[in-house]
């Protein structure tokens, strides 16, 4: 809802625009595009509010969700073997009647999901429909089982009525069957409820995309070390204040998350080995904490404290063994789903063996033993999805639904499996029965198959690349919100947000630490562990200045974060080159092809990328210059080379590093400010074979050029020539920012993260939406050069151009990294990152400080 009115707003804005240049020259062409322009975009707009807001829509959507929940309850009704085949059929026709409802709530959610703009709310609705899908099929399949069992059972029951016998008939398959088709009919009548609340919009708050009461699976809980690792800069700085009262509580609010660790490894069954490290690290850090904590609680409040070498040797004491538990249960959990799966698809073959024999007991047995292992293979997942850490909320909700599946599919093969051996050794019943316990236990089969590739395969929860790259871009977007309180001023807000960085970090950190702990000896292993380390030292810096705040005088300034904004910059920085990688290393591992050393003249490797790097202009790409047997690249910025230091892949800048405009400058000459604002922000990584960073370059040597045209025309206000080189300069910089949106447009629409993907498309939206309004302020401003209200309009149109061409490169960066984690051959613009050896003022700069720190 706030972007179809803001787009109804800035569409009014440039109809207000079009209007000033039509009353100038009724035959103005850029007034009458504005104008076209403008309409477009104020009826898109009206129309999208409508939409969301049509109340006819919504009650026809809800009137549907309530057929289909009714037609689903009446699903529920038993049938009586003894009553014979009369009800089969009024059974039958309920089941089409279903279908449809179904096929139609589903074609009416889909369309109502296009029209929401609460990202939350589309979420929902995606994941339901899927949801609906998934379950339909289900259905069907129990259905269909339900009645050839029942009419199996029926024939049987009539068949030992007329030979007056007395004994009951085997119901127990049936039982089965009606079982699955009662938990297929829950899922979907709760998932059909759970469409119906998200469509009345009472559970979302539109006006901020927020979701009110609606809440997806709450993400697995911080890691016991992350949480220890937050409480030593407590301990340390109650240490240094000597108060003995809050050190006493720290630890014992660290032995208490300690004992619960050890309390959820010992409930989820995993043993320590006496020869394994974390035996003796866990046996250690245990005497140590058991030593320390009742001495520190037993001093009075007069007593010195122990030196702060003392706390922090207990803090990483229990860091260590929290570690060691965490280690442990994730390389458990990943053991108890693959014995599992493993049970699991045994069960299925001897319930095979038993059909293929027509062994009634050997497929009671054989269902029994695969329904208990679908249930503890449900468990064993859950609990490795906790342990993985998984940041992405699809990811988790395709693995929810493949173990629900299987919940459901399990009873379901044993009463197919029952139907089968009970339909005799030929007939029509028995070809019947025979195809749907084929496509039963093929069923069966492919969702234990998938669920191996997404938990334990190639590209599953625990494959390093994806659990790294979730972090990373969930740490990106927890820095994202940091610097955007830092721009806004707002210190009380900037400082709220350091803990939520800390977090999700630590959590990084954490999984990264378990894959080099795993990992054999080498390249890969070496160079993790120094990224690592650079990670960690960041890491420690922010959570050093985000806990210094809380000893100064409220209410803070901004000028107090700025060791906190320094320290997540150095942050973004190694957790960009960290989770890039993890991500490529991991994939030539994943092919069984040892890794190679990029070439210096490649800088992005790959056949595929120099065959798209090949189709750029001649006229941007940069040139190169041979100087012995180093390849630099000539840069806007100065001469350039591809460098690895302690394992990162920079570019190594020779010239002097842009610097933003000071606020001398911004109130001397904004424009001029502005553009300069975006250099620096390009200059952050390198435009070699990178389209996006050589567009948003351009972007600001256009603005430069504009900055100065604009000047001289303020001095000389009649100059035709001036006023033709303003508009044509605007007119540039609207196609640059159409063909910066277009470089994008692949890594967007590949990138999987729903959320940072609907990020960067906006920022899109809105660096279109500028070049465009840039062209016509621009063209008002030559038409009345003496206007200061078009002077603030240019102004402020530059400024919030460059904001968001410099957000689309930050996203840009963020969504190549997610691609490059999780497609595996798929040709992605990569963001290297530029180092420059000089400041601006001509000092030297240690480049390596950011590695070596």
């Amino acid at each position: 809802m706030k972007s179809a009115c803001a787009s109804v707003t800035d569409s009014g804005i440039t109809l207000l625009f079009a209007a000033n240049l039509l009353k100038e020259d009724p035959y103005s062409s850029d007034g009458r595009a504005s104008m076209l322009d403008a309409l477009k975009g104020i009826l898109q707009g009206t129309t999208c509010v409508l939409s969301v807001t049509d109340d006819v829509e919504v009650r026809r959507i809800v009137r549907v969700c309530d057929e289909v929940s009714f037609a689903l309850e009446a699903l529920r009704k038993p049938l009586d073997p003894t009553s014979g085949v009369g009800e089969v059929q009024p059974l039958a026709l309920r089941t089409k009647q279903t279908t449809q409802l179904l096929v139609n709530v589903l074609t009416a959610i889909n369309r109502r999901a296009k029209d929401l703009l609460s990202s939350r709310a589309q979420d929902t609705l995606r994941i339901a429909a899927k949801d609906v899908e998934t379950y339909g099929v289900l259905l069907g399949s129990a259905l269909k089982s339900y009645l050839t069992l029942y009419l199996t059972v029926a024939a049987l029951a009539g068949a030992k009525s007329a030979a007056g016998a007395k004994q009951d008939v085997d119901t127990t398959g049936l039982d089965d069957a009606a079982r699955s088709k009662d938990m297929c009919v829950a899922k979907l009548v709760a998932t059909v409820a759970l469409m119906k609340e998200t469509v009345l919009l009472k559970e979302f708050d539109e006006v901020s995309g927020g979701d009110v009461s609606v809440q997806f699976a709450p993400l697995p809980p911080p890691l016991g070390s992350t949480a220890l690792s937050s409480l030593a800069p407590r301990v340390v700085l109650a240490v240094e204040s000597q108060d003995t009262a809050q050190v006493g509580k720290l630890v014992q609010d660290a032995v208490k998350v300690s004992k619960e660790s050890a309390e959820r490894t010992a409930a989820s069954g995993n043993t320590l080995s006496p020869e394994s490290s974390s035996t003796e690290t866990i046996t250690s850090a245990t005497t140590a904490i058991s030593d320390l904590h009742p001495a520190l609680l037993a001093l009075p409040h007069t007593t010195p404290l122990p030196s702060r070498a003392a706390a922090d040797t207990l803090l990483s004491l229990l860091v260590d063994r929290h570690r060691a538990l965490e280690s442990l249960t994730h390389a458990n959990a990943v053991s108890n789903v693959a014995d599992g799966l493993a049970s699991c698809e045994a069960a299925t073959a001897e319930l095979e063996k038993a059909v293929d024999a027509r062994s009634a007991t050997g497929a009671e047995a054989a269902s029994r033993e695969l329904q208990a292992g679908v249930e503890n293979l449900a468990s064993s997942v859950d609990a490795a999805v906790a342990a993985s850490g998984s940041q992405d909320p699809a990811h988790t909700a395709r693995i929810s639904r493949l173990v629900s599946s299987l919940v459901i599919s399990a009873p379901l093969a044993g009463a197919a499996a029952r139907a089968a051996v009970l339909a005799g050794a030929e007939g029509p019943a028995k070809v019947a029965a025979t195809e749907h316990w084929a496509a039963v236990s093929g069923g069966v089969k492919t969702e234990l198959a998938a669920l191996r590739k997404d938990v334990v395969g190639e590209g599953g929860v625990f494959e390093p690349s994806a659990v790294v790259a979730g972090h990373a871009t969930s740490l990106a977007r927890e820095i994202d919100y940091f610097d955007a309180r830092m721009a806004a001023k707002d210190a009380p807000g900037a400082a709220a947000c350091l803990p939520a960085v800390e977090r999700v970090a630590g959590t990084m950190t954490a999984a990264v630490r378990r894959e080099v702990e795993k990992a054999q000896e080498g390249e890969y292993k070496e160079g993790l562990g120094k990224e690592l380390s650079g990670v960690e030292a960041a890491l420690g810096k922010v959570s050093a200045a985000s806990h210094a705040l809380a000893a100064l005088p409220m209410p803070l300034k901004v000028e107090d974060l700025k060791q906190a904004s320094q320290a997540t910059d150095d942050l973004r920085f190694f957790t960009a080159h960290l989770a890039e990688q993890v991500a490529e290393t991991h994939t030539v591992l994943r092919r069984g092809v040892a890794p190679i050393a990029p070439s210096p003249v490649d800088v992005r490797g790959g056949v595929v990328e120099e065959a798209q790097s090949a189709l750029v202009e001649v006229a941007e790409e940069p040139s190169v210059e041979k100087k012995g047997e180093v390849v630099q690249v000539e840069t806007a910025a100065g001469l350039a080379a591809p460098e690895t230091i302690n394992g990162v892949e920079v570019m190594v800048v020779e010239g002097a590093e842009p610097e933003k405009a000071g606020e001398e400058e911004e109130k001397r000459s904004p424009l001029k400010a502005a553009a300069k604002n975006l250099r620096a922000e390009t200059s952050q990584w390198t435009s070699h074979n990178n389209p996006i960073v050589g567009k948003a370059s351009s972007l600001s040597s256009l603005l430069e050029q504009l900055s100065d045209a604009y000047a001289r025309l303020k001095v000389d206000h009649g100059n035709p020539a001036l006023k033709k080189e303003l508009i044509t300069l605007s007119q540039r910089i609207a196609k640059e920012s159409a063909a910066l949106i277009a470089e994008v447009a692949p890594v967007s629409t590949r990138c999987p993260d729903a959320r940072l993907k609907q990020d960067l498309d906006k920022a899109c939206e809105r660096v279109a939406t500028l070049g465009s309004q840039m062209r016509v302020t621009a063209a008002v401003k030559a038409s009345n050069p003496s206007d200061n209200d078009a002077d603030g309009m240019v102004i402020g149109c530059a400024r919030n151009l460059v904001a968001a061409a410099a957000e689309v490169l930050r996203r840009s960066e963020a969504a190549s990294l997610r691609v490059a984690a999780f497609s595996v051959g798929v040709a992605v613009v990569k963001f290297k990152r530029n180092v420059f050896r000089r400041k601006a003022g001509g000092h030297a700069k240690v480049f390596e400080r950011k590695i070596a720190e």
